[in-house]
């Protein structure tokens, strides 16, 4: 239709995008093990997973992942990854503005 060059969304680049980019997870394990992962290396591999997804959340927490993108115009797309009508029924943005300055580190 001719809007492919024109059609503006939101992107979630940085340190391997949102919520967890698996492909850049599986490169990363590629890049440390090679194409095989051997048994002598499966007890540490969990912790380089962890490793990865503490920089993901670093990046959209605390790094640049926070800063808000500079846009030419209103997003065609506007719709919020991972929310449902309930979201916009329920969440206040008092409630999400608390979750922005009180940011939580999660164990798992």
């Amino acid at each position: 239709m001719g809007w492919f060059d024109h059609f503006r969304y939101p992107g979630y680049f940085g340190q391997g995008g949102l919520p967890l980019n698996l492909e850049f997870l599986i490169r990363e394990l590629e890049h440390e093990y090679g194409d095989k992962l051997n048994w002598w290396e499966v007890p540490r591999a969990p912790f380089l997973v962890r490793q990865f997804m503490a920089r993901v959340e670093d990046w959209w927490e605390r790094g640049l992942g926070i800063e808000v993108a500079q846009l030419t115009g209103i997003n065609h797309n506007l719709g919020i990854y991972g929310w449902d009508l309930r979201d916009t029924l329920e969440l206040t943005a008092d409630m999400l503005q608390e979750n922005i300055d009180n940011p939580r580190d999660y164990p798992f």
